[in-house]
């Protein structure tokens, strides 16, 4: 979107922060906490190189503009933030009394448990059917809730402890490469509008995969790597 905001005439401007206020109303109906820190992160990111670039005049219109479809975005989700605030709430007070059967809890608990896994075999992980061994055991020995053990079957709701317990670092390292080596690419190549779309990406799977496991689904796999594609596609042509 920055490119387009600072290189093309009006209507696509509009048709950006258009499009950016409908993607923000979809990222808050996700109810995914962690996704709506990764906004928060990048809007503040591309906020200042907008204003390291951009005129102030520029600045001041899509302030406005940006204020505007913000404003309509949030009144429309504002009973979704509403309920979310609340059972965030509910949940904390439920854990304050040792209740760990909670959205919060459950994730606490397979992050625990995922980290005492690492440490069986840090380099290249213990495996998904070892790893899955261990969850019975420790479920028996009371370690994790009947609750919680059921839902590690699937994954850890954390894509960096998820990946090094089956992977180990040596995983984790070539995830981190493959998500963030096209926007290394393209600063070495001084494509420095590209780069920001890649590595605005890169930070919202980062930060989204805290909570929760972006790449352990294989649509967004194959989305990420086409996005990247076309990105760099984009900057070859431009660059050209």
């Amino acid at each position: 979107m920055l490119p387009l905001i600072l290189r093309s005439n009006l209507l696509w401007i509009v048709a950006s922060l258009l499009g950016a206020a409908g993607a923000t109303t979809a990222i808050i109906l996700s109810g995914t906490r962690g996704i709506w820190l990764a906004l928060i992160v990048i809007v503040i990111m591309l906020g200042v190189q907008l204003l390291r670039q951009a005129s102030i005049k520029k600045v001041l219109g899509i302030a406005i503009i940006s204020t505007v479809a913000i404003g309509i975005s949030l009144t429309a989700v504002s009973d979704t933030l509403t309920q979310r605030y609340q059972q965030t709430v509910a949940e904390y007070n439920h854990m304050a009394h040792k209740d760990m059967d909670t959205s919060i809890g459950i994730r606490l608990q397979l992050w625990q448990r995922g980290l005492s896994y690492i440490k069986q075999n840090p380099l290249l992980g213990t495996g998904t059917e070892q790893y899955l061994v261990n969850i019975e055991q420790d479920k028996q020995a009371g370690l994790i809730s009947p609750i919680a053990a059921p839902l590690a079957n699937a994954h850890f709701h954390n894509q960096f402890i998820d990946t090094l317990v089956r992977t180990g670092a040596l995983g984790l390292l070539l995830l981190l490469a493959w998500m963030f080596i096209p926007a290394w690419t393209l600063h070495k190549q001084q494509q420095y509008p590209q780069r920001n779309w890649a590595l605005a990406c890169g930070i919202v799977m980062l930060i989204g995969g805290l909570t929760d496991v972006p790449f352990h689904h294989t649509h967004l796999v194959y989305f990420y790597s086409m996005l990247m594609g076309a990105i760099l596609m984009t900057s070859v042509k431009s660059k050209e």
